[in-house]
């Protein structure tokens, strides 16, 4: 069982796409969705403590949290609503001209600052958070010009790489777990996500556990944890599915699932209104 939602990702320098994933049909890509198997997210331990990306919205269900985005007015911003008790658990309020998001939590406390740098083809998605993402971390320095979040001390957290080509897209999410003496963090590759080659957003979302033998790193191995799906039209609006698995983190896999929308809005594109030609 698992949960349904919308969501972008990160990492240090180029995200390389592991296969090239075709074009497809939105009915061949709505059928490669429904069929793939999601299993439970490992990455935070049993309670979301034990890791460093601690889970702010740790899923501690075994059903999951199911849910769909929908516009939350005027501008971009959208919401994620619970479809277990119709409550919104996550909210993005859009600014910069959508380079810019703020993000709530379900009692409306701030839980997030994303900033995107980059071109449509590229970009980078900075996760600013108000917990340091590893011990004795500095506050974020790179945040003096930004109005939003004046008087507020926030940390860079994790760090969304996305690439786009045609129909397809590629972002990973990672945690930042300290600093080069260049002082260029070093991250942690957490959540990979990709988008299938049709016109409609169809995303399948994966936890990346790195693989070594004899206590040498050889590679990583990438377990799918969560879905979009295209949630078609309502009286409120276009709307986007999203199923999850226990033990995910809800605000990476939002932030990671966004990235594959058509623009990356930071403020929730994931809500149906990314479309590819």
């Amino acid at each position: 069982l698992t949960t349904r939602y919308s969501f972008i990702a990160g990492v240090r320098g180029k995200a390389k796409q592991s296969r090239a994933l075709p074009n497809m049909g939105n009915k061949q890509a709505k059928q490669a969705i429904d069929n793939l198997q999601i299993t439970g997210c490992t990455l935070h331990g049993s309670d979301g403590s034990d890791n460093v990306l601690n889970g702010t919205f740790f899923v501690t269900s075994d059903i999951g949290l199911k849910g769909y985005a929908k516009r939350s007015g005027p501008g971009r911003g959208y919401e994620y609503i619970s479809t277990t008790d119709g409550e919104v658990v996550f909210h993005a309020d859009s600014a910069g001209q959508g380079k810019k998001a703020l993000c709530y939590d379900r009692s409306g406390t701030l839980v997030a600052f994303v900033k995107t740098k980059g071109i449509v083809e590229e970009d980078e998605q900075r996760i600013y958070r108000p917990d340091p993402a590893y011990p004795d971390q500095k506050p974020a320095a790179d945040l003096v010009d930004d109005e939003e979040v004046q008087g507020k001390t926030l940390y860079h957290f994790a760090t969304v790489h996305v690439t786009r080509k045609m129909r397809r897209a590629e972002a990973t999410y990672s945690v930042v777990t300290g600093n080069h003496d260049d002082d260029e963090p070093e991250y942690m590759k957490m959540y990979k996500a990709e988008k299938l080659g049709s016109q409609k957003l169809y995303v399948q979302i994966f936890m990346v556990q790195e693989q070594k033998e004899f206590g040498v790193p050889v590679g990583h191995s990438s377990v799918p944890v969560a879905k979009v799906m295209d949630g078609g039209l309502s009286m409120k609006g276009p709307m986007t599915q999203v199923e999850m698995t226990k033990g995910c983190d809800l605000a990476a896999v939002i932030l990671v699932g966004q990235a594959c929308t058509l623009t990356g809005n930071t403020a929730g594109a994931m809500s149906g209104t990314g479309v590819y030609a």
